[in-house]
């Protein structure tokens, strides 16, 4: 079997032997470093996004064919594992954007806190929403609170959650879709 992206980034990064070390870098330097990770951190977010949207048009093919009246029990078997595969995929691809993007996003607070962005706003732009409004928390989230509907604990819930569980819903239903196939509830289906 193949490596893990960690395992082949570790033996194809060259020796930093003789580089200039990050404390001597000119500022210039460093917000040019911090500049490409942000843009990087930000591509990865993207990614994790679309990753689901894509499966979800993938799914929905092949739903239409697993739930089809005039399809043969064949196809609709094999449409129904390869949705239970794609939801699979979706879930390990999308779990491995989120995590090179925490990795990202801890790496430029860091940085951000190196580079003194803290003292000019009082917080770093990659802090977490009650650092970023620590000094006033009850107000923010009082008007939070009034301008989003429905229960607050919905939309504090983590998205990323969130669609995980929904691929999972779609796996299960993929399965239950070949499962009643191979078994005499198929019937049902048949015209």
């Amino acid at each position: 079997m193949g490596h893990s992206d960690d395992q082949i980034l570790d033996d194809s990064v060259p020796s930093d032997e003789g580089a200039m070390p990050p404390a001597a870098w000119s500022l210039d330097q460093r917000l040019l470093v911090w500049q490409t990770i942000s843009d990087r951190r930000a591509s990865l977010d993207a990614m994790m996004w679309q990753t689901p949207a894509l499966g979800m048009a993938a799914q929905a093919f092949l739903f239409t064919l697993a739930l089809g009246a005039d399809v043969a029990d064949a196809s609709r078997v094999t449409a129904a594992f390869l949705s239970l595969v794609l939801s699979a995929l979706v879930v390990q691809l999308m779990a491995k954007h989120r995590r090179h993007e925490l990795l990202d996003a801890l790496l430029l607070q860091r940085m951000e806190q190196e580079l003194g962005f803290k003292t000019g706003v009082g917080t770093t732009p990659h802090d977490r929403p009650a650092a970023r409004h620590a000094d006033d928390w009850e107000t923010a989230s009082a008007r939070l609170a009034r301008a989003l509907p429905g229960p607050s604990r919905f939309w504090q819930a983590s998205s990323f959650e969130l669609w995980m569980v929904g691929q999972a819903l779609f796996a299960v239903a993929a399965l239950a879709v070949a499962l009643v196939t191979l078994t005499p509830l198929g019937e049902i289906w048949r015209p």
